[in-house]
């Protein structure tokens, strides 16, 4: 029974151990990945405060230099829209 109960202990030990370890691991990669997003759109206010106007060609630019898709995989995508006063739109095609 003393072993067993030494044995059951110790199992139980290395296991918390583990799965603080891999807790650990795990919040670390997502403040990462989150510290990651933060500066891809910490990145996009600069291009905003740095410009009279942001041009769809601009943000076009600004998006294909991140390279989402290879360096950021997890990241849907990235946009703005623009507000558009309601005399500024273009007349409704009935």
């Amino acid at each position: 029974g003393w072993a067993f109960q030494t044995v059951d202990t110790r199992n139980k030990s290395a296991a918390q151990t583990e799965f603080e370890l891999r807790s650990q691991e795990m919040t670390l990669a997502i403040q990462n990945r989150l510290a990651t997003y933060t500066q891809t759109l910490k990145g996009a206010l600069g291009l905003f405060m740095a410009s009279d106007e942001v041009t769809r060609d601009d943000w076009r630019a600004y998006f294909e230099t991140l390279e989402l898709d290879r360096l950021f995989p997890g990241m849907q995508g990235l946009g703005f829209a623009e507000w558009v006063r309601r005399r500024n739109r273009p007349a409704a095609r009935r």
